[in-house]
C-alpha cells in the first residue's frame, strides 16, 4: 500500500490530499496521505477541516482526537500526525502505529516547508526519510541560482527575514548541485532538482496545451515577473534507488569563453539615483538630440505614463527639445525607431494585456504627428531602422502579440511614400512571437532571433533576412541559420531572450538583459555583444558571427536588467529604468541608470537624469476660477436634488445612515484642528517644501481618466502649493509614504506631523475600525472625473468648499463606462444635467463630512481656486471584497471580477454557431442576467 507522507509547516497547509481525493479517489483506493505538522497548527487545520463540508467529505467516515498517539484525525485515506519534524524518534514511533513502511511505496512530499527548519534537523529528516525501502522525496524550496546578490534574491530573502521565518536551508545549499549532494550524502540513491522555469519549458512536464491554458484564465503578460520566481524555485526528486542519471544541474552550465579571443572588458558606471524619474518598466528610449536621450511611456510607480524622462551627456536640458506630446495615450511595451536625422516613429503598444494598440506617430524636426495606423494592434514586437539614402529609411516591424492570447507572425514596412505594407514573405516563417531581438546590419538585411512563443517558450533559434524593394510590393527573404550559428560557436541559450534592448555601438551590436531559457542570465553575460567586424558580412555565405561577454558591475549593487531600456548616442550607450513585481516580495525598481563604457576609461560625462517633462507646457494658468469664490454658489435646484443634511450624535446614527445607503451631509462634526489650521502656507511649513509628492498635472480643467489629459509628475511639495495659488492646474492624490505601489494611503502614518490635527469624531467609529485608506486631497482649479468607488466613504472637507455631482448606482449605463472600468468621460460639469434626473449636488463648506455610499457616481470641483480634504474609504461589506492588493479600494468586487472571466468563457463556447444564432442565445443569457439582477434589487 503506498502512502504519502507530506510535511506541512504552514497554518492548513497544501490541499495536495483533497485535490487528489476530489479528482483521482479511484487512484487512491491503496493510499493514505499523512499530513505532518506542529500539534498546535495540525489542531487548527483538523478544525478547518471539520467544520468544511466540501472537505470532511472526502475524508468520511473519519474519528478524531486520538492525542496519546499523536492522531489528531483518522480517515480511511488521510490521517493527519502532530508531530515536530525535528524529534524523529518521536516522528518514528507515531509512524510505527500506523504503517509498516517495509511493505509500502512511499512519497515524502515537502512544499516550502523544511527551509524553515534549523538546518541540521531538516538534513537529518531527510536522511531518516532515506532509510525506508521503496521512498521517493519531492521536494519544492527557493534557492539562489544567481547568488543573494540578484535583485530578486534580495527582495526574497528580506522578506522571509521580515516575516521572521528566514530561509534556512538556502544559505547552505544555494545551488542545485548542492541540493542534489545534499541528498547524496544523506543516504539517496539519485536525486535529480530542476528550477520551475526549466520545467515550464519542457513539453514532456507540460504539454503546449497545458502552458497555453494560461492564456485562458486571464490576459497574462507579466512573462518576465514569472520567469524571475519560476527561475528562484526548484522541484527536486530523490529515490532510494538510481533511477536518475547523474548530470550537468543547468546552474553549472558554463558559460561563454572569454579567452577565445581579446574582446575590450567593459564596466557599467552609475549615473544619477533619482528614485521618481527612473521608476519606470517598459519604455520607449529614442534620441531626442545628439547627447540627449528620452525614454518615454512605460508603467511607473502607480500606473502606464505618457511622459518622457531626457537623459543628457553634459549640460541641463532645456524644453525646446521635442519629446512625445501628452496627446499620445499612455502605454507601454511600444517602440521609437529612428529614422533620418533626430526623426523617429512611434508604433503601438498596449494599455491592459489585452488591449494592444495600433496608433503611430511620427517625429519630423520639432512637431509630433498622428500619421496611419498600424494593419493591426501590436505590442511587444520588434521593430529596426531599414537606411537606404535614395529612397530614405524605412522601419520594418516583426512580430507581436495582437492581444492577451494571439500572436502575430506578420512583417509590415513603413515608408513615407506607401505608408504601412504587409510584406510577402519568400522562404520558411519563423514562428509567430513577441519580445524578440531584430537588427538591421546593413542597407537591406539583418537577423532574428529569440523572443516567446504563444504558449510561453523563448525560442531557440537564429535567422537571417534580406528585403527587396521598398516600394508597394516589399518582399522579404528568411533564411534560417540556426545550425550555422550553433556550429560557429555561439551558445544561443545565452544569446535568445524575451525583452532584451538592443543597441549599436562601435564594437557591434550589444544585447542587454532580458530572460533567458531554462534558468536566469547569469551576471557575466547579461550584458553580451556580437562583434560589429563580423556583423559586416552576415550577408555573405559565410556564417562568422562571434558572441562575446561585455560587461561586469563590480563595486555597485547589481541592477535588475527587465523591463529597461537602453540607446546609444555620441558614442555611449544609456542603460535606464526597469524593475519588477518580485511575486509577494514586493516591487523592486532601478533607482540608477548606467553608463556602458570600456574598464580602463575614465568617464567625464556619464549619462544623467535632467528630467521627466512633456512637450506640452502643464503649468498653464487657469484664468479663472471653476467657481467665482466670491458669488454664492450657483443654485441648480432646478436641474438637480440637493443632497440632505442632518447631525449624528451617536455612532447608532451614522450605521443606519450608512445602512440606507443613500448620500447625505453631515453637519457640526468635530474634525480637530485642521479646519482652523490648515491653510496651503501652514500644510507647506508642516510638511515641508522639500517633500516630494506625485500629482496630476494638467492640460485642460476637466481631467479626464479615459482621455489621459494629465500626467504624473514627481515634484516638491513647495513647488507644487505655489503653482496651485498661482492657477497652475494640478490635483494632489496623496500616496502611501512607504511601497506606495503596494500599501493604500494612511493620512496618519503619512502625514505624522498633520495627522493631531485631524480625527474622526466618535460617532464615525463605524468608519475608523473599518478605513481602507485615507488619502489627503489638495486640488488647483481642475475637476475630477466621475468615477465611482467599490468601498463607502466619507469626504472631509477641511478648507474652503467643494462642489460634489452625485449619480446613483442604476444610472451607471447612462455615462460610457466600459466593462472592468469605473470612470467616466462624460464631464458632468458642463453637460446638460435636465437629461439625468436622478442626479444629486453637494456644495461643502469647511467641516462638512459628505457620506458617499458604495458605487454611487461622483465628480467634484473646488469652489474657487484650492481645495483641501480628506477622504476616509472604508469597508462596509464583512466578505466579497476583491482578494490581493487594492491599493487604491476600487477594484470590483470579486464576484464581478470571476464573472467577467466566465462570461468570456461562455461568449467563446458559441464561437462555432452562425453569427445571428451566437447572438441570439447570447442576448437571451443575458436577459436571465437581467431577470437576477431585478429579483436581487426589485
Amino acid at each position: 500500500m503506498p502512502f504519502i507522507l507530506q510535511s506541512l509547516l504552514h497554518v492548513f497547509g497544501d490541499p495536495l490530499p483533497f485535490q487528489w481525493l476530489a479528482k483521482e479517489r479511484r487512484k487512491c483506493q491503496n493510499t493514505l496521505f499523512i499530513d505532518v505538522d506542529y500539534p498546535s497548527l495540525i489542531s487548527r487545520k483538523c478544525e478547518v477541516i471539520s467544520s468544511t463540508a466540501q472537505l470532511s467529505s472526502l475524508i468520511h467516515p473519519f474519528d478524531k482526537d486520538d492525542l496519546s498517539a499523536g492522531i489528531y484525525l483518522r480517515g480511511p485515506h488521510y490521517l493527519a500526525l502532530g508531530c515536530d519534524l525535528a524529534n524523529i524518534d518521536d516522528l518514528c514511533g507515531k509512524l510505527a502505529g500506523e504503517i509498516d513502511h517495509a511493505s509500502c511505496m512511499v512519497l515524502c512530499v515537502a512544499e516550502v516547508s523544511i527551509t524553515y527548519m534549523n538546518t541540521v534537523a531538516a538534513d537529518a529528516l531527510i536522511k531518516w526519510a532515506s532509510h525506508m525501502r521503496d521512498v521517493r522525496f519531492c521536494l519544492l524550496e527557493q534557492y539562489l541560482p544567481n547568488g543573494e546578490n540578484h535583485p530578486f534574491a534580495r527582495k526574497m530573502i528580506q522578506h522571509f527575514d521580515n516575516l521572521q521565518t528566514p530561509l534556512k536551508s538556502i544559505k547552505k545549499y544555494p545551488r542545485l548541485s548542492h541540493q542534489e549532494r545534499r541528498f547524496k550524502d544523506a543516504g539517496w540513491g539519485s536525486a535529480n532538482a530542476r528550477n520551475l522555469w526549466d520545467l515550464w519549458s519542457d513539453s514532456s512536464f507540460l504539454s503546449v496545451e497545458q502552458r497555453s491554458a494560461l492564456n485562458n484564465v486571464e490576459p497574462f503578460d507579466e512573462w518576465e515577473e514569472f520567469a524571475l520566481f519560476a527561475s528562484h524555485y526548484f522541484l527536486l526528486e530523490a529515490s532510494s534507488d538510481a533511477r536518475f542519471p547523474d548530470q550537468v544541474p543547468d546552474d553549472q552550465i558554463s558559460t561563454i569563453d572569454q579567452t577565445q579571443e581579446e574582446f575590450p572588458q567593459t564596466t557599467l558606471q552609475p549615473g544619477g539615483n533619482n528614485k521618481s524619474i527612473n521608476h519606470r518598466r517598459f519604455g520607449a528610449m529614442f534620441e531626442i538630440a545628439p547627447g540627449t536621450l528620452g525614454n518615454h511611456g512605460g508603467h511607473g510607480t502607480n500606473s502606464r505614463l505618457n511622459v518622457t524622462t531626457a537623459y543628457k551627456l553634459g549640460s541641463r536640458l532645456g524644453h525646446e527639445e521635442p519629446c512625445p506630446p501628452l496627446e499620445i495615450e499612455p502605454r507601454m511595451c511600444h517602440t521609437i525607431t529612428k529614422l533620418e536625422a533626430a526623426n523617429a516613429l512611434l508604433v503601438g503598444g498596449r494599455t491592459s494585456p489585452d488591449r494592444a494598440m495600433s496608433d503611430c506617430w511620427l517625429r519630423q524636426g520639432e512637431t509630433w504627428e498622428r500619421i496611419e495606423d498600424l494593419p493591426a494592434p501590436l505590442y511587444r514586437h520588434c521593430s529596426t531602422t531599414i537606411a537606404n539614402q535614395q529612397e530614405g529609411n524605412a522601419v520594418l516591424i516583426f512580430g507581436g502579440r495582437l492581444n492577451g492570447r494571439h500572436t502575430s507572425d506578420a512583417w509590415y514596412l513603413w515608408h513615407e511614400s506607401t505608408g504601412w505594407v504587409q510584406m510577402e514573405v519568400q522562404g520558411i516563417r519563423p514562428g509567430p512571437r513577441f519580445g524578440g531581438t531584430m537588427s538591421a546590419i546593413g542597407v537591406n538585411h539583418g537577423i532574428l532571433f529569440g523572443g516567446m512563443s504563444s504558449d510561453g517558450v523563448i525560442y531557440q533559434d537564429f535567422w537571417r533576412w534580406e528585403i527587396l524593394g521598398l516600394g508597394s510590393n516589399p518582399r522579404i527573404i528568411l533564411q534560417d541559420a540556426t545550425q550555422s550559428a550553433r556550429s560557429s560557436g555561439i551558445e544561443l541559450t545565452r544569446l535568445c531572450r524575451l525583452g532584451a534592448c538592443t543597441t549599436w555601438s562601435s564594437l557591434g551590436l550589444w544585447i542587454i538583459g532580458g530572460i533567458a531559457t531554462r534558468q536566469l542570465l547569469p551576471e557575466e553575460v547579461e550584458i553580451v555583444c556580437l562583434e560589429k567586424c563580423r556583423l559586416d558580412i552576415a550577408h555573405s555565405n559565410e556564417f562568422d558571427y562571434k558572441l562575446d561577454v561585455a560587461a561586469n558591475i563590480s563595486g555597485h549593487p547589481r541592477p535588475l536588467l527587465v523591463g529597461h531600456s537602453a540607446c546609444t548616442s555620441q558614442g555611449r550607450t544609456l542603460i535606464a529604468g526597469g524593475g519588477a513585481v518580485c511575486f509577494s516580495f514586493g516591487t523592486f525598481w532601478n533607482t540608477e541608470c548606467w553608463t556602458l563604457t570600456s574598464s580602463n576609461e575614465v568617464i567625464e560625462t556619464a549619462w544623467k537624469p535632467v528630467e521627466t517633462y512633456s512637450t506640452t507646457d502643464s503649468h498653464i494658468k487657469a484664468p479663472n476660477p471653476i467657481l467665482d469664490p466670491s458669488t454664492n454658489p450657483p443654485s441648480l435646484s432646478e436641474t438637480t436634488n440637493l443632497v440632505p443634511s442632518t447631525k449624528v450624535e451617536s455612532e447608532r446614527d451614522f450605521e443606519r445612515i450608512a445602512n440606507n445607503g443613500k448620500p447625505i451631509i453631515l453637519k457640526n462634526l468635530e474634525l480637530g484642528y485642521c479646519t482652523a489650521k490648515w491653510s496651503l502656507t501652514y500644510l507647506k511649513s508642516t510638511i515641508g517644501a522639500d517633500r516630494p509628492v506625485v500629482v496630476h498635472e494638467a492640460r485642460e480643467r476637466h481631467m479626464s481618466f479615459q482621455a489621459k489629459n494629465f500626467r504624473y509628475s514627481t515634484k516638491p511639495f513647495g513647488n507644487f502649493v505655489d503653482q496651485i495659488s498661482a492657477g497652475s492646474m494640478q490635483y494632489l492624490r496623496s500616496l502611501a509614504l512607504d511601497k506606495p505601489s503596494e500599501q493604500p494611503a494612511n493620512f496618519a502614518t503619512d502625514f505624522p506631523q498633520l495627522a493631531p490635527d485631524f480625527t474622526l469624531p466618535p460617532s464615525l467609529g463605524m468608519v475608523a475600525r473599518n478605513a481602507h485608506s485615507s488619502p489627503l486631497r489638495i486640488s488647483g482649479p481642475v475637476t475630477m472625473w466621475l468615477h465611482y468607488d467599490v468601498m463607502a466613504n466619507v469626504l472631509c472637507q477641511i478648507n474652503v468648499s467643494k462642489r460634489v455631482l452625485l449619480f446613483p448606482p442604476s444610472d451607471v449605463g447612462q455615462f460610457q463606462i466600459a466593462p472592468g472600468e469605473s470612470s467616466s468621460s462624460v464631464n458632468v460639469f458642463e453637460a446638460d444635467l435636465s437629461k439625468y434626473p436622478h442626479c444629486q449636488e453637494a456644495v461643502l463648506g469647511a467641516g462638512d463630512v459628505l457620506f458617499i455610499p458604495p458605487l454611487w457616481l461622483h465628480a467634484a470641483a473646488p469652489v474657487g481656486v484650492t481645495s483641501i480634504s480628506v477622504n476616509v474609504f472604508f469597508r462596509d461589506l464583512k466578505t466579497g471584497y476583491a482578494s490581493g492588493r487594492d491599493v487604491y479600494g476600487n477594484r470590483d468586487i470579486q464576484a464581478y471580477e470571476k464573472g467577467r472571466r466566465e462570461i468570456a468563457k461562455i461568449a467563446s463556447s458559441f464561437a462555432g454557431l452562425p453569427g445571428p444564432r451566437r447572438r441570439f442565445y447570447l442576448e437571451r443569457l443575458g436577459d436571465e442576467l437581467k431577470d437576477c439582477a431585478v429579483q436581487a434589487a426589485p
